[in-house]
């Protein structure tokens, strides 16, 4: 079982949680109730920066518009299992068969990337193959893929569980690295739920954006979330 060390959120009405463990995949559902365990990064510093971008991906996808996007982005969204994931032709995912990916060098590139990663990450179909292709090089994927099981169906009392995005804001972001703290709403089939959110760590590699792990590839926090807006999150959803 690993755990992560309590501690303050810099925002007011966070509070941080224990995720339970071990293996791959992201997204509340996935993350604080299927217990699988992700490593996050999370900025300090809200302010949001955006530098010029390089060139098109490796799906050919222009750069297009360096804004930070402070309004919900036009998004066609698709179920990928059970979670909504946002795609556009300007912005990506240019590849959407099997793992989806292959997104614009952008602030709005690095968010739709974001989600994408949690959906795939989230279907039981997907997620060694996302873990495999949708991560950073560093030693935290090395840790991950040696820990990686064979797929196989979700822990059954986890069944009537749902996470959608609701909202997303930025902490920072570059041409190169971007922190995008995606809002989720989480749902039981008894009613029960809330909301909750994580900060995720994007990097620009090898002509597309990737999950960023810590070294030890098996940490993460995930925040409680009493409303939207206070917090500073654009209300975003596909469901």
């Amino acid at each position: 079982m690993s755990s992560v060390n309590e501690e303050t959120s810099a925002v007011p009405v966070a509070r941080p949680q224990r995720s339970r463990a071990v293996i791959v995949v992201i997204g509340v559902a996935v993350l604080a109730l299927l217990g699988l365990v992700i490593a996050l990064t999370r900025s300090e510093d809200p302010a949001v920066s955006a530098r010029s971008a390089g060139g098109a991906g490796v799906c050919g996808l222009a750069p297009g518009s360096q804004a930070i996007p402070s309004s919900k982005p036009e998004a066609t969204w698709e179920l990928v299992g059970k979670m909504a994931a946002p795609a556009s032709e300007a912005v990506g995912p240019g590849r959407r068969a099997g793992v989806r990916s292959c997104f614009a060098r952008s602030p709005s590139g690095a968010l739709f990337a974001t989600v994408n990663v949690m959906a795939s990450l989230s279907e039981e179909k997907l997620r060694n193959p996302a873990a495999r292709e949708l991560t950073a090089s560093g030693e935290g994927k090395d840790f991950l893929l040696r820990e990686l099981a064979p797929a196989g169906p979700d822990d059954p009392a986890y069944a009537g569980t749902s996470t959608q995005v609701a909202g997303y804001r930025f902490l920072n972001y570059s041409q190169d690295l971007a922190t995008v703290d995606i809002a989720v709403r989480v749902g039981t089939s008894s009613g029960g739920g809330g909301l909750l959110h994580l900060p995720f760590t994007m990097r620009w590699e090898s002509g597309d954006w990737k999950l960023v792990l810590l070294p030890d590839g098996n940490s993460a926090t995930v925040y409680t979330l009493t409303d939207l807006a206070p917090a500073g999150f654009i209300p975003w959803a596909g469901v």
